[in-house]
């Protein structure tokens, strides 16, 4: 044997025994030390091969495209079978599976001048495919702007758009394409790939053009040439698989603790046919090199390699896996791992969730500890891999570890394989690639030259040497150090206490009421889905798809989360089922779920998912559809989320419907679909409606004209309209131009009412104008679309839509508004009917009454109905009277129910006390006062004439001269930040992220006139307190918190360019990969000024050219127009600065800004690339006076918010102001009023001043019976409210009959007329508060005739030291004397023992003297109780000088308490011992039959005696 040979043994033999050695690698292997593992990472590390590995990526990356069901995947599984039993792998098994895809060989056909050009269908809009057969004018539409459609003849052509559009292709199609052809760029990314997946069935074919191709097509665009394009995709059933082969392990005792190790083998892209996924390859390889090394690496635990299928479909080669461990193969793991490397980085993350069911907490907290162990391990491992940083190696994602949560280290939305089996039931990690954007994910340009397989033997390196553990280390988790795997063997299970794995399944069929009672005439050929919020995740799709099977129509979705698995069940999370079929020859959509009563509603297709298995039928409906576009608020600039269809025959919902918006989730992206689809039968007709979330309807499509408001709708595709007729305008399948459409049916809306009040002169100067401005701009929109200038036509029908809606609400509040007015006087004339009927007539029978009261109610009604504009201003004037009876009906029940409550409660009390009481409250005595008021008019017939005539007079002025309309107010406030320029600033108050909707419409807005800038900013998918994401040049790296972006048109706004250092540039258009620095962050990654313009920083897996170095201090110092930096808000310590300061909720708020050196700049549009959120939108103006005349022309339709820079009204500086509109109400012609109210106060205030010294006698007598002098001032107020609801009733029957006249005559042509409610009750408000205003004098002086025992004038007598003798102002008669002390008596009994109340008393007794004297002795505690008030009561009642008369005397010893506090608090006293007497006063000979009784028994009286005191 050579020595050569004999080395290479010896070699051999040490990797073996070094294997051997690793930690726990016997059943009685002692702990490891550091040095042991670093040894075997060393051995196992140095096995990966960089060759191998490139081999298998170039092998696997030539079978074309590997799309689930490919011919590229069938390879892709044969070739690893191959290798699987190459190496020795045994119980190679395949598990196939059902997959639907669009037919990934579908190719369609462009005829241009007979040469037939082969192009390929894209990946269908959620189930709507390709197939077309089009034939039309091809247009060249550049990036899709509206403004390179200008001047294009758009409706009916084939239009050819740049690939890198972003969203903009949906301009075209709301043009009226027919199909959009893209063509290949030459350079694109993930994300403008993601903008290309639709998320609604719109029917728009759209297709993917080679460059190699264009030329012909590009000649016959430019020369505006007929070609033909036909195509047929079809989603077709497809076999995929999951392949599973085994390597033993060599400890017996290990054998049940199997490790999964699994990698994907399909690829994803948005063209299905070009699908290449080299950067998927790159697990395949790192799979085989696994395999490679641990077949010749002893390992204790048994391996199942497995190469799963169908990945990309939302991940069902994963749930398929779990879906038969259920239900055929219950194999028990100790770990399941799941590979997903890219070659953008070298640095992976140990992976416990992903975006695919983003799950709660829990459901990973089985593999938490383990995951923790094994970046320890990447510790141990850094210095083998001359690593700088553990973390460059292996982030535990799973415990949000090294600062950063599990969404921020990878820049996207992702999904992946660890997410169905943590749900059922396995422990699972997924190892996948960390700081990579994956940016060809999804894209034709993920090809092999641009994979970077060093990277991937750099995470090879790191994923054997964690396996490692998984396969070797001990599982007692009592083992002492770190080498343990601390998990328990698992079998999957589908429910748990958190988390669970279920499955949906059922049948498609069409309810057919002739032939079953239930739905069931089965669609063989449907397309079932299971809708998501997340339409796409690179390379993973978020719908689910499936084709039906058999006759019955059946699907299945195994692999759906239970509700349990969420920490809240928001609507996002709920089960969203749907399905279609598409009609074979045309590719469009025949049958859609049904939402309607035979549907959605008797059979759910979304809901809460609480079981593990669920059957859930889906009914569908034979239908034609219509697509909407540009569906954005025009007021909020964002896109509506929801809407309401109704039938246009019956306006109420269709009996079949159904309607599809995107379910879509705005994070990392501010791009939102901004599409719907609406399914009806053939031929029917339908309105829409959208709402904005705040009850109202912002988006309004009902075919109204100025003569029908309600209008006749629209019809869906099958129905018949003649030429001009509106009604056919979505005869084509997609509805036009939705934002002209939808002014101009809230304009004829508007108009339909408008017209109604001219009648009446209701009409108010402000929305007449709005009113001709929607007018205007409906005009110059329609002029601008006969001139193909679709920019501006788009700009004029937003700023018409705009205007309309701020008209809409208040036409439609004027209206209820007239209404409210007259349902308050029915309300009014309910008092004005009892008053009239006691002023004129006073019959003494109820009957009479009330037969008298409801008469003249009813006659009042009568003449309100032929007088005032709103019975002929609503639809149905019965619903006015219906209204108030309700509202009466109502108030009459809840005072029934409370009065029934309080007279339950007094029952009580007097059952257990003994006490009686009687009601003197003000309400009680309020009718008892009316009636007293009414009689007394009745008596001075010449003054109640006079005065209720000057209160007619004054109602009508008050009517006739003052209005209160609605109006648009635009406020606008100084603001002490400095102006950097001129121009406007666009942000949600708490700097929450724009769509990029807003930003369109802005744009368009202002294209030509202004400069538009975007300022995104990227924390990662969490914001932080630290740095989460990576920069890194070589060996340097630099943790920093935010990615910045900007438009190259920033450099005219606020100039950021001002902060460069010599030799640096700012953006320029076209810019992709360049980035800017801060000069404090350039000296981290060791950037040198001389290394402008070619140095590379890596971020996110891509390259970028540093342009620029700038200066942090000055880009510090560098404020926008809110008085903030221009960089990433700092929301941490801005969240607590606002706290402090009060401002957390002010539509006005300061942010705090970070540090330059925690940020670095890219453009705009790559920032938007990666995920980035758009936070602020700046629009600058050469010309300042432009800034004022935008703000002119946007604010009145806007609903935002702003700062602008505008000049200052003296001098040519600039200011900072704050705009914003509010909805509110306008009053006018109060002050000319103001006279006449003066003359109304006095001439009342001198008719109650006369009243009350004509009736001194009159109020004399009323106190002398015990009434209250609040009692009595209320007798005055409740005349001077009689006084004011007669003028009031009789003054607006006045006003409106003058208004009636000056309609019918036509008199006063410029005078307007107001009938509102706020009008309404302005006028009787004012008439009320008038008269109480004028009474309170008066009643103040009734008040003090009266001498009441609550006032300091009522006591006659001052306390002498302790004592305090008081005469009381009531009498009674001889034989009342003994039963008024015993009633007394009882009553103070009754508050002893009480603890609360305004007095307490003890030791009370009753007695008889000499002479016929009555006493009743207590002792009182009076509150509030913390005075320490006490004193000894004394009743007297004896003999007065009149004979047979008694007087009543009370005696107050005080006991304790200061002499001050005790004389205050005894107000209070009286005041319940006065109502005590007059509570003797009202009570029945029965009731008085008890004290009778009792005091002739105590005080001896005669039984002639006892019959007096009853009578």
């Amino acid at each position: 044997m050579t020595w050569p040979t004999r080395l290479c043994l010896l070699s051999i033999l040490g990797v073996v025994i070094v294997g051997c050695r690793g930690p726990a690698s016997g059943a009685d292997a002692g702990p490891s030390t550091d040095a042991q593992v670093q040894a075997t990472y060393r051995s196992l590390t140095s096995q990966v091969q960089v060759q191998r590995i490139k081999e298998v990526v170039d092998t696997f990356s030539s079978y074309g495209s590997r799309l689930a069901g490919s011919e590229g995947e069938k390879k892709t599984f044969d070739e690893v079978a191959k290798r699987f039993a190459a190496l020795g792998l045994t119980n190679l098994r395949r598990e196939p599976f059902k997959v639907t895809v669009p037919d990934p060989d579908a190719l369609g056909t462009l005829t241009v001048n007979s040469e037939k050009i082969t192009i390929y269908p894209m990946w269908p809009n959620l189930v709507r495919t390709s197939t077309c057969d089009v034939t039309g004018p091809i247009v060249y539409g550049g990036n899709g702007s509206m403004e390179d459609l200008n001047g294009k003849s758009i409706k009916g052509s084939i239009v050819l758009l740049e690939f890198n559009t972003g969203a903009r292709w949906r301009n075209a199609a709301s043009l009226g394409a027919r199909a959009i052809v893209f063509l290949e760029p030459t350079r694109t990314t993930r994300s403008e790939a993601e903008q290309k997946f639709g998320s609604t069935p719109v029917s728009m074919p759209r297709f993917y053009l080679p460059l190699d191709k264009a030329g012909p097509v590009l000649n016959a665009a430019f020369a505006n040439q007929s070609v033909n394009l036909k195509c047929r995709q079809d989603w077709v059933s497809k076999t995929s698989e999951n392949l599973l082969a085994d390597l033993p392990g060599t400890d017996s005792s290990a054998s049940e603790e199997r490790v999964l190790i699994a990698a994907n083998a399909d690829a994803m892209s948005v063209v299905p046919a070009l699908a290449p996924g080299a950067e998927g390859t790159t697990s395949i390889a790192a799979l085989l090199e696994l395999a490679e090394i641990w077949r010749k690496t002893p390992h204790r635990r048994p391996i199942t390699f497995m190469l799963s299928g169908a990945h990309g479909l939302g991940l069902q080669g994963a749930r398929e896996f779990i879906e038969r461990r259920l239900d055929k193969d219950p194999q028990p793991l100790l770990l399941a791992t799941t590979i997903d490397l890219s070659s953008g980085s070298a640095s992976l993350a140990s992976n416990g969730r992903g975006w695919f069911y983003e799950y709660r907490d829990e459901v990973r907290d089985p593999v938490v500890n383990f995951s923790r162990l094994l970046r320890k391990h990447a510790d141990v491992l850094a210095p083998v891999l001359n690593a700088q940083s553990a973390r460059l190696l292996l982030t535990d994602a799973v415990n949000n570890s090294d600062n950063r949560t599990w969404k921020n280290n990878i820049p996207g939305r992702f999904a992946l394989d660890c997410e169905p089996m943590l749900l059922g039931g396995y422990n699972a990690l997924t190892f996948a690639t960390v700081e990579d954007a994956r940016d060809r994910i999804d894209t034709p340009f993920d090809t092999v030259d641009k994979v970077n397989v060093s990277n991937i033997a750099a995470q090879t390196k790191t994923l054997v040497a964690m396996l490692h553990h998984a396969l070797n280390d001990t599982t007692d988790r009592g083992a002492d150090g770190d080498y343990k795997v601390p998990l328990d063997v698992r079998t999957p299970s589908r429910m748990r206490l958190t988390g669970g794995f279920a499955t949906v399944s059922g049948y498609v069929a069409v309810y057919d009421p002739a032939k079953s009672f239930v739905p069931d005439v089965r669609v063989t050929d449907a397309i079932a889905v299971s809708n998501s919020w997340q339409k796409t995740l690179m390379g993973v799709r978020g719908p689910l798809v499936q084709k039906v099977e058999g006759k019955q129509a059946l699907y299945s979705f195994p692999g759906l989360a239970l509700s349990n698995s969420y920490a809240t069940m928001e609507k996002k999370w709920e089960t969203m089922l749907s399905a279609f079929r598409l009609d074979p020859i045309t590719g469009d959509i025949d049958h859609a779920a049904d939402f309607g009563v035979s549907g959605e509603r008797s059979y759910p297709i979304m809901f809460e998912l609480k079981t593990t298995t669920r059957s859930a039928p889906i009914v569908v409906f034979k239908c034609r559809s219509v697509d909407f576009y540009n569906l954005i608020d025009p007021q909020d600039l964002r896109t509506f989320m929801g809407g309401f269809i109704m039938d246009a025959k019956t306006n109420g919902d269709p009996q079949y419907f159904g309607f599809f918006v995107a379910f879509e989730d705005m994070r990392l992206s501010p791009e939102v679909d901004d599409t719907c689809c609406l399914f009806m039968p053939p031929g029917a007709r339908f309105k829409v409606l959208f709402g904005s979330g705040m009850g109202e309807y912002r988006l309004i499509l009902s075919n109204s004209t100025p003569q029908d408001e309600a209008g006749k709708g629209y019809l869906i595709p099958g129905g018949e309209a003649k030429p001009g007729d509106r009604s056919g305008l979505a005869l084509g399948g997609r509805f036009p131009d939705v934002a002209l459409n939808t002014a101009k049916d809230i304009w004829a809306i508007n108009e339909a009412r408008l017209k109604e009040f001219r009648k009446y002169r209701i009409i108010s100067a402000s929305i007449q104008e709005l009113q001709n401005q929607v007018k205007d701009e409906i005009a110059q929109a329609e002029a601008a679309n006969a001139r193909k200038d679709w920019s501006s036509a788009e700009k004029h029908s937003r700023a018409a839509w705009g205007y309309a809606l701020r008209a809409h609400p208040i036409v439609a509040k004027t209206t209820g508004d007239v209404v409210n007015g007259v349902i308050f006087y029915l309300f009014l004339i309910i008092p004005f009917s009892y008053f009239i009927e006691r002023l004129f007539f006073a019959h003494r029978a109820l009957t009479k009454q009330l037969a008298t009261g409801i008469a003249i109610f009813i006659a009042s009604f009568l003449l309100l109905r032929l007088i005032h504009p709103a019975f002929e201003i609503v639809t149905n004037p019965m619903m006015i009277f219906i209204a108030f009876v309700m509202g009466a009906l109502s108030i009459i029940v809840i005072f029934f129910i409370l009065g029934k409550f309080e007279s339950s409660l007094k029952a009580l009390k007097q059952l257990e006390s003994g006490v009686h009481e009687v009601d003197i409250r003000r309400g009680s005595v309020a009718m008892a006062a009316f009636n007293l008021g009414v009689s007394n008019m009745r008596r001075r017939k010449a003054r109640t004439f006079l005065t209720t005539l000057t209160l007619v007079v004054m109602t009508f002025i008050v009517l006739s001269f003052t209005s209160i309309v609605p109006d648009l107010e635009v406020k606008e406030l100084p603001s002490d930040n400095p102006a950097r320029y001129s121009g406007m600033l666009i942000r949600n108050p708490g700097l929450e992220p724009l769509q990029s909707a807003t930003y369109r419409q802005l744009a368009n807005e202002f294209s030509g006139s202004g400069q538009i800038a975007r300022r995104t900013t990227y924390y990662g998918a969490d914001i932080g307190d630290t740095g989460v994401l990576t920069l890194q040049r070589a060996a340097n790296v630099a943790e920093v918190r935010a990615l910045v972006g900007f438009d190259p048109t920033e450099s005219q706004i606020t100039r950021p360019q001002d902060a460069l250092l010599p030799g640096g540039r700012w953006f320029r258009p076209g810019d992709k990969y360049v980035m800017i620095l801060p000069q404090s962050l350039a000296e981290k990654l060791r950037v040198e000024a001389s290394d402008v313009g070619k140095a590379k920083v890596k971020f996110g897996g891509n390259d970028y050219t540093v342009i620029g170095l700038l200066d942090p201090g000055y880009l510090r110092g560098i404020q926008d127009l809110d008085g903030d930096g221009i960089l990433a808000a700092d929301f941490s310590l801005s969240k607590q600065l606002q706290s402090d300061s009060g401002t957390a909720n002010q539509a006005f708020r300061s942010f705090l800004r970070l540090d330059p050196a925690a940020c670095f700049l890219v453009p705009a549009e790559t920032s938007l690339a990666s995920g980035a959120d758009l936070r602020t939108i700046a629009v600058g103006f050469k010309d300042p006076s432009a800034t004022r005349t935008a703000l002119t022309r946007l604010m009145p339709r806007l609903r935002l918010n702003l700062y602008a820079g505008v000049p200052k009204s003296r001098g040519g500086d600039l200011e900072v102001r704050q705009f914003s509109v509010l909805q509110s109400t306008k009053g006018s012609g109060l002050g000319l009023v103001l006279i006449q109210l003066i003359i109304a106060a006095v001439f009342v205030l001198n008719t109650m001043i006369a009243s009350v010294y004509e009736r001194t006698k009159e109020i004399s007598i009323f106190s002398s019976i015990g009434l209250a002098p609040n009692h009595i001032a209320m007798l005055f107020f409740a005349e001077s409210l009689v006084y004011g609801v007669l003028g009031a009733v009789f003054g607006y029957f006045v006003a409106q009959f003058a208004a009636k006249i000056i309609v019918a005559t036509g008199i006063l042509p410029n005078l307007y007329l107001n009938f509102s409610s706020s009008s309404a009750v302005l006028s009787a408000g004012l008439v009320m508060g008038t008269v109480i205003a004028s009474t309170i004098y008066p009643a103040r002086k009734a008040s003090q005739i009266a001498a009441p025992a609550q006032s300091e004038e009522a006591f006659e007598s001052e306390p002498e030291g302790d004592v305090w003798k008081l005469p009381l102002p009531f009498s009674v008669s001889e034989v009342e004397a003994a039963p008024l002390v015993e009633f007394l008596g009882e009553w103070l009994q009754a508050y002893e023992g009480y603890t609360i109340g305004d007095f307490v008393t003890s030791d009370t007794s009753m007695k008889a003297e000499e002479g016929g004297v009555f006493m009743v002795k207590t002792s009182a505690w009076l509150a509030p109780y913390d005075l320490g008030v006490a004193q000894e009561v004394l009743l007297i009642a004896s003999p007065g000088q009149v004979k047979g008369v008694y007087l009543l005397d009370l005696v107050l010893t005080r006991v304790s308490g200061e002499v001050d506090n005790w004389v205050t608090v005894n107000g209070r006293f009286l005041a319940n011992l006065r109502k005590q007497f007059l509570t003797w006063r009202t009570l029945t000979a029965d009731q008085r039959e008890k004290y009778v009784s009792a005091a002739r028994e105590r005080f001896g009286l005669s039984d002639q005696d006892a019959d007096l005191g009853i009578a």
